[in-house]
């Protein structure tokens, strides 16, 4: 029996290991995929308004970055750590992953100033909640909030229409590539004559599936008599949102008057 149909190792069924580069690479696109999804459970972070999470996120993070005293840098803490009580365990392991990744650079690049005594400690602070604040963000917000509110705040829909289109194609594409290499490793298991140029190849067959998509894609809007404006569903603001806008109007007047005395 040959060693590939023994091993339990998947790298090893790649045996051209010139050209494996995009095989071994997979997860990085499943990552990919896994992000456009959207498949995890709604916490109620996601129930509240859009814009009203959208403008609390900005508001809280020019207090983060532009206040000068501890004790309403600690507010805002442990405001912020507090909200991560109401996500889910799957999605908050992703949350403290994205502001570990966030907070990662940041600290290695004012680490110089820390060996060197001029750094100030309010830095090492802010850069969590940043983070923490961003990751939050992000994981509740979808991509058709984030159009919807940008439409809302009256972007141009020539940039909203391509936005979209690029988004919905690199989620497209990246599903294209993943079942293309799923294919070419399951043909050429064991295979020792045949050589993948999956840099080449690949590429070349994902730019030609794009232009197909394109045509395809403007023969519909064609048929569906789209104008070129995106339409704007006007949400109403319900209970929970109220009770949003009060704790954070609490909030902002708890820190506006902490940061005055």
């Amino acid at each position: 029996m040959p060693d590939w149909l023994t091993s339990q190792n998947e790298d090893a069924l790649l045996l051209d290991k010139k050209n494996s580069f995009l095989m071994k690479n997979q997860k990085g696109l499943l990552f990919i995929l896994e992000k456009f999804d959207h498949g995890s459970e709604r916490s109620a972070a996601s129930a509240i308004h859009p814009s009203l999470r959208f403008l609390s996120t900005l508001a809280l993070l020019l207090i983060v970055s532009l206040s000068q005293k501890m004790l309403v840098l600690w507010i805002c803490g442990l405001y912020i750590f507090s909200g991560l009580l109401f996500f889910s365990q799957k999605d908050l392991k992703k949350i403290l992953g994205k502001s570990v990744l966030l907070s990662a650079m940041p600290f290695l690049i004012y680490l110089p100033s820390l060996l060197l005594h001029q750094g100030t400690f309010l830095f090492l602070i802010r850069v969590p909640l940043i983070a923490c604040l961003i990751s939050q963000y992000t994981e509740t917000a979808t991509t058709y909030e984030l159009l919807s509110l940008l439409k809302r705040w009256h972007l141009p829909n020539i940039v909203l229409f391509q936005l979209d289109i690029t988004i919905k194609y690199i989620y497209i594409l990246a599903k294209v590539m993943v079942h293309m290499m799923k294919g070419i490793s399951a043909r050429h298991v064991g295979n020792q004559q045949v050589k993948l140029y999956l840099g080449t190849n690949v590429i070349a067959l994902i730019y030609l599936r794009s232009l197909d998509y394109g045509k395809k894609l403007q023969q519909a809007m064609e048929a569906r008599g789209f104008n070129g404006t995106y339409p704007t569903h006007k949400l109403a603001l319900k209970k929970i949102d109220y009770v949003y806008i009060l704790t954070q109007v609490t909030l902002l007047f708890v820190l506006f008057f902490i940061g005055k005395v």
